[in-house]
């Protein structure tokens, strides 16, 4: 499964942006994204209308263009609707930003997601995340910009299951001088988890380190992640809350 469009998107859309609320992460992603990144960013929403002077697509299926990567930040109940119209445009991966997924009782719906994509192998990080972050490329993190702490370009890729613990740390390498490739906050990791980002990050050359923080594994995950980890010519770090 290739997971270049997820890091290297050319087209991006950004499904649940909001014509009344700026402050929405879908409004947040699309903002950063459209003025700072070489990506073309392309609004969706049912309700249509114009978001910063550009049009929004009622689906995904109506952007004039292929689409690399969506990112989804509408309700939950809303997310399968929004996959199935994904995969009807043919987009090439998604980031399910929205929560209410596992997290909140509702495994039924976030197996529903999966089977999905799985089906028809559309990689896509999520839900309850924020996505991915690679300098000078995409950001799909919902942080306002000045409250964004960016280290600088360099040679650490770093996965994450929390959100906070990833920003914290890339907080602490911008005050320690440490470089940043990647920034991946992979939430309830439901479809793309560490073993597939651990066979993608040992390819990538931008990458010299590869970092996780791991709150913990489905079954038969972890003992199948370090022999993966184990193999890989990359150091790879690892910090599992409870037990480092």
């Amino acid at each position: 499964m290739d997971l270049k469009p997820l890091f290297e998107p050319k087209t991006m859309a950004v499904i649940g942006v909001s014509t009344v609320n700026d402050r929405h992460p879908a409004n947040v992603i699309f903002a950063k994204n459209s003025h700072r990144y070489p990506v073309k960013v392309y609004a969706v929403n049912p309700k249509g209308g114009l978001l910063q002077d550009k049009v929004i697509y009622p689906s995904a299926g109506d952007v004039p263009e292929k689409i690399d990567l969506a990112v989804i930040a509408t309700r939950a109940e809303w997310v399968p609707d929004v996959m199935e119209d994904c995969i009807r445009a043919g987009i090439k991966s998604a980031i399910v930003v929205s929560g209410g997924f596992t997290e909140m009782g509702r495994k039924d719906l976030q197996d529903r997601i999966v089977g999905m994509a799985r089906e028809a192998r559309i990689p896509f990080i999520g839900p309850n995340c924020m996505g991915v972050y690679v300098p000078f490329k995409v950001d799909t993190f919902f942080l306002p910009i000045e409250r964004m702490i960016k280290p600088e370009p360099g040679g650490v890729a770093f996965v994450s299951q929390s959100g906070g613990i990833l920003v914290d740390h890339m907080i602490k390498f911008a005050q320690q001088g440490v470089g940043m490739a990647k920034a991946v906050s992979i939430g309830n990791k439901a479809f793309i988890k560490e073993k597939e980002l651990l066979s993608y990050l040992a390819k990538d050359p931008a990458t010299k380190v590869i970092a996780y923080y791991i709150e913990g594994f489905g079954g038969g995950e972890g003992r199948d992640f370090v022999l993966a980890a184990d193999c890989c010519h990359k150091p790879v770090v690892i910090m599992k809350s409870g037990k480092t």
